[in-house]
């Protein structure tokens, strides 16, 4: 046989050495007989070629290579009475070169293709077990990664072979180092962090700034907290989460010491905010002074302040997604405390090992308990003056008695079911509920005393939210996921003004507002690669705004009832060109019954990591 046929030989051997390789995605496994043949080399700088000839001549083996692959490279080697396998692995490693067994028992060496894996698994707080939302899992010493979602699951796709360990990081818990190998890539990971213990003056130290984390990969704008260290922020002895957030740049409250967010110059009611899926319209208590989102029921906050993901809509200043307490089987927890407004208590237990309940509750106990902090606040308020100047300039005695009353209570209750390995199924409660009476009785008369007047002022209201959800998720692999969630929310307003004269005048104005909101949606996220992920969904919401004023129990001046349906259909990339910057397009389109009209809004933002410490962000997106 003539060297050309040789040639020919050996190149149709090696294709078919190829597609065995790419097909097993493993080139270095080896058979028995490899492991029977054992051998011993001791080669000094020599021509990996020479090296190959002379294995073969030892071993009586049929080696076969391309010429050009082996061709000026040095191999320095000493192994006495090792298996064939082990030689072959010592040389060829070096060149990123690996070998295939053929079924006529011939070795094929083949340039190695590296291992491309895929890992994912949950991130947990080690003491609690509950889920750790938008935690920040990299590949050690590299920008790559992704972050956990609300479930605290997460997926990192075509992890290179070299890969050897992940860090998680989750504000306020120490950061941990997870050692990782493609042998993990069938398990699903259970990674779980230890709260960090502050001490000394380090609190004071860091300040706020402490509770803002980055997210890795995501919106441009888009922000997350830990409740960990939003228990560090207190208003009146009450774990304030819409203050945590004013801390943010280009974020305010509406006034100082109120609950209320003012994001880039918005007005409150700007803000979407959805708690589990149900959206939240008043998020504070006592005149402001005190949030309506009892801390104690949050776990994971993600907040956007420009530069909306597709998924979101309906709002122009932010988004706020405020995640409940999770699932995952650890010993049952109960907690409780007082401060100078109200009580408080929560339990975390566990039904089953699959099924979970966490609850808290909130109430507020001054209008039991006379400590006289209410009346400080209500004058802080109202800011009252003794005395009452008439129109025309003269003066007025009045006396005045007022019997201020109030009170506010919030729960939350969440039962997580983990039904498979793949399914969470979650149902969801709030209630959220203010009192306030501020009716006041007064006598009037002149300086002379010759005559006095009583007159009695009403001024009763009474405001919440009241709202549930249901929430499934299925994973249906590591690239692939579905999320279905129904919620239905209402928001009531209700007030008395008026006033009784003694003469028997009389004006009593009821008015009541509610805000009633039906929504299903469902949304997927698909990974096809690790530089490029794809989400769609479509959502549907019905609301209905009714609005009664009656006067006098009887005359019925306003009676209103709107309703609105809105369809919504998005899809968004997020692309990675360069492992430095993250590119997100999305378009959202809503149809709106009110006006019979399509809504199309683009959305675009962008992230480049210059350094560790230094990114250039910008986001363009277009809101109804």
């Amino acid at each position: 046989m003539n060297r050309l046929t040789i040639t020919i030989t050996q190149m149709v051997l090696l294709l078919a050495g190829c597609q065995s390789v790419l097909g097993t995605g493993r080139p270095w496994q080896h058979t028995v007989e490899l492991d029977t043949t054992q051998i011993s080399v001791n080669f000094e700088n020599i021509d990996l070629e020479e090296a190959l000839k002379q294995i073969m001549k030892q071993a009586q083996r049929q080696i076969l290579y391309n010429p050009d692959q082996v061709k000026d490279r040095q191999v320095s080697c000493s192994l006495q009475r090792k298996p064939l396998h082990v030689v072959l692995n010592e040389l060829l490693a070096k060149f990123d070169l690996a070998y295939q067994e053929m079924s006529g028992g011939q070795i094929v060496v083949v340039k190695r293709e590296p291992v491309i894996w895929s890992i994912s698994g949950y991130v947990l707080d080690a003491s609690t077990g509950q889920p750790l939302p938008f935690a920040n899992v990299q590949i050690d010493s590299t920008t790559l990664g992704t972050a956990s979602d609300l479930n605290g699951y997460f997926k990192l796709n075509n992890l290179p072979e070299e890969t050897e360990a992940l860090m998680v990081r989750y504000i306020g818990y120490s950061q941990l180092r997870i050692a990782v190998s493609p042998e993990a890539a069938c398990s699903v990971l259970s990674i779980k962090l230890k709260r960090e213990i502050l001490k000394g003056e380090e609190v004071q130290v860091i300040a706020w700034r402490a509770l803002l984390s980055t997210h890795t990969q995501e919106q441009s704008t888009e922000m997350t907290l830990s409740p960990a260290r939003i228990n560090n922020i207190s208003t009146l002895g009450e774990f304030n989460v819409i203050q945590a957030i004013a801390w943010i740049p280009g974020v305010s409250g509406v006034n100082d010491g109120f609950s209320g967010l003012s994001v880039r110059g918005g007005t409150d009611n700007q803000n979407l905010i959805l708690y589990e899926g149900i959206q939240i319209y008043k998020t504070d208590h006592l005149f402001g002074l005190v949030s309506g989102i009892n801390s104690d029921a949050v776990h994971g906050i993600q907040f956007y302040r420009g530069g909306f993901p597709a998924q979101y809509g309906g709002r122009t200043s932010s988004i706020l997604l405020l995640n409940g307490n999770g699932f995952e089987s650890q010993p049952n927890q109960v907690s409780g405390g007082i401060n100078v407004l109200s009580l408080n208590a929560s339990a975390d237990l566990n039904l089953s090992d699959k099924v979970s309940l966490s609850f808290s509750v909130r109430r507020s106990y001054i209008d039991q308990v006379n400590t006289g902090v209410y009346d400080k606040l209500f004058n802080y308020i109202s800011q009252l003056d003794e005395d009452v100047t008439t129109p025309g300039g003269g003066r007025l005695i009045a006396g005045e008695k007022a019997d201020l009353y109030s009170f506010y209570y919030d729960v939350n209750a969440k039962l997580s079911i983990r039904a498979t390995s793949s399914d969470r199924v979650a149902f969801t409660v709030v209630r959220g509920h203010d009192f306030l009476d501020q009716s006041t009785e007064m006598q009037e008369g002149d300086r002379q005393g010759q005559m006095y007047v009583t007159r009695s002022y009403t001024d009763v209201a009474q405001w919440g939210n009241t709202g549930s959800s249901v929430g499934w998720r299925h994973q249906f692999s590591e690239k692939s996921s579905l999320s279905l969630t129904a919620a239905l929310s209402r928001y009531t307003s209700q007030s008395e003004d008026g006033f009784s004269h003694q003469q028997g005048e009389t004006l009593l104005k009821d008015i009541e507002n509610v805000i009633d909101e039906a929504s299903l949606k469902i949304d997927n996220t698909f990974a096809w690669k690790e530089n490029l992920q794809f989400a769609w969904g479509a959502h549907a919401t019905e609301n209905k705004l009714t609005y009664h004023h009656v006067v006098n129990d009887t005359l019925r001046s306003f009676d209103d009832i709107d309703r609105a349906t809105s369809w919504v259909g998005y899809g968004q990339t997020v692309m990675k060109p360069w492992t430095s910057l993250t590119l997100t397009t999305g378009l959202r389109a809503t149809w709106y019954s009110p006006t019979k009209v399509f809504f199309t809004e683009p959305r675009f933002s962008m992230a480049l990591q210059l350094a560790s410490q230094v990114k250039i962000t910008g986001a363009y997106s277009h809101h109804y």
